[in-house]
């Protein structure tokens, strides 16, 4: 905390006082919504209005469940509309909030939860679903998983910016007749909406809200024409098919985010898009993959994994001599142990160990033969109980002075076809020789597969010098650039 400074926190319960609430300067409210307590008056304004001297803000606000690209909620497959009006039973609309922040001089303003959607908290889907799955991240972001805008994002922008913005949704792919809802977030002066050259309505916005249509479908050109301090703004979304890919890259720091994108015949986004498509990479690795479907449970973590096999040694002599058991006082160094009562001291007794003589060590010897190629690069031997040297076509690849439970690891060349392992182990004469395992392995890039999803997604990628990176979909379209 700053010494003497302005100091705030965030919780719920915002029509309570007493307590920790008296001693911040500004008072932070989760949920404009939540604990609502009195009949007709909200939780904010029922708190100013009685503590008219203390700042209000909200420190956590909206929750509203959108998932990008998807415009009809389909709670069977785990998804919610992206227009922007459900929520949790705590939530605000964007449109909702931001109104009623507006509308109060008391108040502050607020932060969104959230700004992405993250793993974990698949509200409203956080019991399984009927077709049997979870849905694996939340909905509640104004971009999605991977940072790709939602359709709310421009809600955001049009009223917190002065950037004119217009912007409208969905996309323009459904079936003759269907009655689509159009929704334009904008903060123009006036709006034009057209299907196929034809005016369908013209309408001044009002303020912090989005107008809408209910228009029927008919294939082709959907259009809103947006006028702003005199200057004309347009937004189009067609009626299309996919006709390839194409890859975008940005760099962020010692990585590149490589956006792979379902094209139309106009190179816009194909809004449908959720080919599965394969990676390839040359000088460099894929880090991660990702689309923003919140249902999404495959592989998204492409580190360079290990490839093992495992190899069966045989022990070349018989035991010698007794084997103790493994409670046998014997096998930890002691010949036996006796107990001792002397005068002038407060102990009842004592339990007095003897240790034994250092034993005869015997090398016990464990070979094996298999087939390798020259890719392998270790081999690593597991729950060895005692000193050992391991040689891999007889030369000395490793060692250790004592026997441990935990994996060794030892890096050397194989060669194409028959390889040995001999292992040599020195060990008591009254312990049983153990190797509970011995595996070969080498590191391999894994074969990277990942779908789109409602036309794009997103690759995580650590390049090296002259870096090409690759991306086929499953209907034949292919895109590459060097990174």
């Amino acid at each position: 905390l700053v010494p003497n400074g302005i100091q705030t926190f965030g919780a719920n319960h915002g029509e309570i006082y007493e307590g920790v609430n008296e001693l911040f300067d500004i008072r932070g409210m989760n949920y404009i919504r939540i604990d609502v307590t009195k009949p007709g008056i909200s939780i904010p304004d029922f708190y100013h209005k009685e503590h008219p001297e203390q700042a209000i803000y909200c420190s956590e606000e909206i929750s509203s469940l959108t998932v990008r690209g998807i415009y009809e909620t389909d709670a069977h497959n785990g998804y919610v509309d992206a227009y922007g009006e459900s929520t949790m039973n705590w939530g605000s609309t964007p449109e909702g909030y931001v109104k009623y922040a507006m509308a109060r001089d008391y108040f502050c303003g607020g932060f969104m939860w959230t700004g992405f959607d993250y793993h974990g908290e698949p509200s409203p889907f956080a019991m399984y679903k009927s077709n049997g799955k979870k849905n694996i991240s939340s909905t509640f972001g104004i971009v999605d998983l991977c940072g790709f805008p939602k359709d709310s994002y421009y809600y955001y922008k049009a009223w917190w910016t002065n950037e004119p913005v217009l912007h409208i949704l969905p996309h323009w792919n459904f079936k003759d007749g269907k009655q689509v809802r159009v929704v334009a977030h904008t903060n123009c002066e006036k709006v034009t909406l057209y299907l196929n050259d034809r005016k369908i309505d013209e309408v001044t916005p009002e303020k912090y809200s989005s107008p809408e249509w209910n228009v029927p479908f008919e294939a082709g050109v959907l259009k809103a024409v947006g006028i702003k301090d005199g200057k004309e703004y347009v937004s189009v979304r067609k009626t299309s098919k996919p006709t390839g890919i194409d890859i975008k890259t940005t760099k962020v720091g010692k990585y590149v985010f490589a956006d792979v994108i379902s094209l139309d015949e106009d190179g816009n986004v194909y809004p449908l898009a959720c080919d599965n498509i394969e990676l390839d990479i040359k000088n460099g690795e894929i880090i991660a993959t990702g689309n923003g479907d919140p249902t999404y449970d495959g592989r998204v973590n492409w580190f360079s994994e290990v490839l093992t096999k495992e190899i069966e040694l045989a022990p070349k002599e018989e035991l010698q001599g007794e084997v103790l058991e493994y409670n046998d006082h014997r096998r930890f160094g002691f010949s036996d142990y006796y107990e001792e009562k002397q005068e002038n001291w407060e102990d009842k007794f004592r339990i007095i160990w003897k240790s034994a003589p250092e034993k005869e060590k015997l090398t016990y010897n464990f070979s094996g033969e298999f087939l390798a190629d020259e890719s392998f690069e270790f081999v690593e031997l597991s729950g060895v109980n005692a000193a050992f040297e391991v040689y891999l076509n007889g030369e000395l690849v490793g060692n250790a002075d004592k026997g441990e439970v935990r994996p060794y690891r030892f890096y050397n060349k194989f060669k194409n076809g028959k390889n040995e392992i001999n292992v040599k182990l020195s060990i008591q004469h009254d312990i049983k020789p153990e190797i509970k395992s011995v595996i070969i392995g080498k590191t391999v890039k894994p074969s990277v597969k990942h779908p789109l999803f409602n036309g794009m997604m997103r690759v995580i990628v650590k390049p090296s010098d002259n870096c090409v990176f690759t991306a086929k979909s499953d209907n034949g379209f292919s895109a590459e650039t060097e990174i």
